[in-house]
């Protein structure tokens, strides 16, 4: 089949306009889930496609240091869930549930395939092992920093007495009126909604795994009663959480308190190129 000239040349100018069109998407944009703007930030180039989660209450820029550096090797992605950072609020349940079906949607009007891994913190280790159970063809790895782990505020409760008790149950009210309104709404369902939803959901066994787990207090853990038996339980259930997955990683830092990506931010970045280099070798 010939194409003629004036065709070939048509052809040509559509494919550059598409090619600028893509190149020129802004990074720091805005997408319309459930009628709301939400508000992501996407850098780089290359596969697997790394999509940051962030922990309870906190936005996008909690990432920024380690996204910048590991743009230059992969594409990335960061966000602000709903009612957090420059997204607006969506009205649905804070439920971990809704924030997976919120990422789905977010990641497909934006066009930005998998593979994926999922990087999470804190509550994000409960997101990002939803989105995986949920959609496990899509998820390449999952990398977890100091992550969530199911029960364990009833498990330091065990370990304290009734006027100890009260004081972590304080804390935790004390966290929640102090938050703004979004973080509120995801506490309050942490403790009951999340926890049911992950009861049972097993760490995949035939994905690279990572988890980070801090080993020193930050400031307001200590402010907050922590004892040093609380992180010998929590070191204990991350090494539980993976005793069943053949190619899970655990490191465990000294030096650093919940925000490791804050703390020893090329820790993560290393761990993250493990993570790739794992994935592209095979």
């Amino acid at each position: 089949m010939k194409i003629s000239a004036n065709l070939f040349f048509t052809l040509v100018t559509i494919i550059a306009s598409t090619q600028s069109f893509v190149s020129c998407k802004q990074a720091d944009r805005f997408v319309e889930i459930s009628g709301k703007r939400q508000h992501i930030f996407e850098i780089g180039n290359g596969s697997p496609t790394l999509v940051f989660v962030t922990g309870l209450g906190d936005d996008l820029s909690t990432y920024n240091e380690i996204q910048k550096e590991l743009s230059t090797i992969a594409r990335t992605l960061s966000y602000d869930r709903a009612g957090l950072g420059k997204s607006e609020m969506i009205n649905e349940d804070r439920s971990i549930d809704n924030m997976v079906t919120e990422l789905h949607e977010l990641l497909i009007k934006e066009k930005i395939n998998g593979p994926y891994i999922l990087i999470g913190h804190s509550l994000g280790g409960f997101v990002i092992r939803l989105y995986q159970h949920r959609f496990p063809k899509q998820v390449a790895g999952l990398f977890m920093i100091d992550p969530s782990c199911v029960g364990f505020f009833n498990l330091m409760k065990s370990v304290r007495d009734s006027t100890e008790q009260q004081k972590l149950d304080s804390l935790i009210f004390m966290q929640s009126a102090n938050a703004q309104e979004a973080a509120e709404n995801e506490l309050r369902l942490f403790f009951s909604r999340d926890q049911e939803l992950m009861t049972g959901i097993a760490m995949p066994s035939t994905i690279p795994v990572t988890i980070l787990t801090s080993a020193r207090f930050g400031d307001d853990e200590i402010k907050g009663g922590l004892k040093k038996v609380d992180k010998e339980m929590w070191i204990s259930e991350h090494k539980k959480m993976i005793e069943n997955s053949p190619r899970a990683r655990h490191v465990i830092t000294e030096k650093s308190g919940h925000y490791i990506h804050a703390d020893e931010p090329m820790l993560v970045i290393s761990e993250i190129k493990k993570m790739i280099s794992q994935l592209k070798s095979n």
